[in-house]
Parts: C-alpha cells; sequence; structure tokens
C-alpha cells in the first residue's frame, strides 16, 4: 500500500475509532479517552501492528501539537476568570508545591524500587508530574463536576506542564 493511501486510511480510521469512542464514552458514561487508549494499544506496534507510526514520519508530530493544541483551546473556552481569581491560591498551590511533591516521590520511587540512575529518576519524576489538558478536560467535561473543581483542574492542567518543563 502507497503512504498516501496508507495515511488517508488510518486518517479515516481514526477518525471513526474517535468518533466510536465518544458515542461509547457517552453511553457508558466513561470518558472517550479510556476507548482511544485501548485502540491505541490495540492497533499499535505492540498487539495487531495494524498501525505504523513510523509510516507517518514527522508528520506524527504536527498531528499531535495541532491536536494538543485545539484541546487546549477548549478547554481554555471553559475557564472562568472570575471564578480562578477566587482560587488563584489553591491553584497556585497545586502547581507549585504539588508539582515538586508529585516529581519528588516519583524520583525516589523508581530510584530505590527500579533501580535507575539518580539523574534518570529526577527526569522521570519531573516528566511524570505534568497532569496535561488533553487528559483532564475531557474527563472533567465527561463527569460532570461542580464549577469551582472544574476551573481548578483546568487551570492546574493548563499551568502545570509550564512547571514540569521547568523541572525537567
Amino acid at each position: 500500500m502507497s503512504d498516501t493511501v496508507y495515511l488517508l486510511t488510518s486518517f479515516v480510521g481514526v477518525m471513526i475509532i474517535g468518533i466510536l469512542a465518544h458515542m461509547l464514552g457517552s453511553t457508558l458514561r466513561i470518558p472517550a479517552i479510556v476507548f482511544l487508549l485501548a485502540a491505541g494499544i490495540i492497533l499499535g506496534p505492540e498487539i495487531t501492528g495494524l498501525v505504523e507510526p513510523e509510516r507517518f514520519g514527522n508528520g506524527i508530530e504536527l498531528i499531535v501539537g495541532l491536536s494538543v493544541a485545539i484541546i487546549v483551546f477548549e478547554g481554555g473556552l471553559d475557564i472562568n476568570l472570575r471564578q480562578i481569581r477566587k482560587i488563584h491560591q489553591s491553584i497556585l498551590n497545586l502547581v507549585t508545591i504539588g508539582v515538586i511533591i508529585t516529581a519528588v516521590l516519583s524520583s525516589v520511587a523508581v530510584y530505590y524500587l527500579i533501580g535507575l540512575p539518580f539523574n534518570i529518576a529526577l527526569l522521570f519524576g519531573a516528566l511524570i508530574s505534568a497532569t496535561g489538558p488533553t487528559v483532564i478536560t475531557p474527563i472533567i467535561k465527561n463527569i460532570r463536576v461542580n464549577t469551582k473543581v472544574s476551573n481548578t483542574l483546568q487551570a492546574e492542567a493548563v499551568l502545570n506542564d509550564g512547571v514540569s518543563i521547568i523541572l525537567a
């Protein structure tokens, strides 16, 4: 199969899987991301090998970047700035103290439990401490939490990535 046909077929397949995951998630009241992750694992190189990421070349970085930008933008549309001002201290604590505690505990755990070199364990801790709006936003929309919790989680997810990048 030519690369063009493969890419087009993969794109259409991913769109269909996305629609089905969203419908299934709505019906079962489970975040669609659970079904999307399962589909990625099943269709990826580890199980069936139907999707070969290396065939996308550098294009996959563009696709991922655009997808993340859309999700973050959409999540930002739901943030209420007046509410954020009221809960700014909670958000600040989560993106500083919370990230640092998560990074340190994760680093110590992988250093002692897995035996990674200390510098790699620190990098792992910094990377694992990022929550990311790409996961938080769809979950918040699916489980319908109150506005204060939703705004806190969304703001923390967006700001947390920056702190995690600085730590890394």
